[in-house]
């Protein structure tokens, strides 16, 4: 899948931790920037996959 180049407004901390984080990782920020998103992106779906399927669970008398 092609990356496609997004924006996203932030704080300068935030922006001076990256690029801190980016210097001790010998990353670029922006590797640091899709890696957190990514995990972020899973974390979120999991979440939300699994309190589906436990409120289903519930309604159906399984748990």
């Amino acid at each position: 899948m092609a990356a496609k180049a997004v924006s996203v407004r932030l704080e300068e901390k935030t922006i001076q931790q990256l690029n801190k984080i980016a210097e001790l990782a010998e990353r670029d920020t922006s590797y640091i920037m899709r890696k957190a998103i990514e995990q972020f992106v899973e974390h979120e779906r999991w979440i939300i996959e699994e309190t589906s399927r436990r409120l289903k669970e519930l309604e159906t008398g399984k748990y």
